[in-house]
């Protein structure tokens, strides 16, 4: 399970911010232990590193869809 927490490209100091905010949030202990026990494990990631891995996610999932056949409408 991936989410996401996103804003508008004009945001990018604010979201520099709030990554770091959200970083330290993750890392709370309790906040750990209620995660991993709901089977989640928080990170945190720059855009360019989300970017990579939506795109490399994509890649795998095109892979899958071209070796089953599978059509999206």
């Amino acid at each position: 399970m991936v989410c996401i927490l996103m804003a508008p490209g004009h945001t990018a100091v604010a979201s520099a911010r709030d990554r770091k905010r959200s970083a330290r949030v993750h890392a709370l202990p309790d906040l750990r232990e209620r995660y991993a026990n709901l089977g989640i494990e928080a990170t945190s990631s720059t855009a360019a590193e989300f970017a990579a891995y939506i795109k490399a996610d994509a890649a795998g999932f095109a892979k899958v869809l071209k070796e089953t056949g599978v059509k999206l409408d």
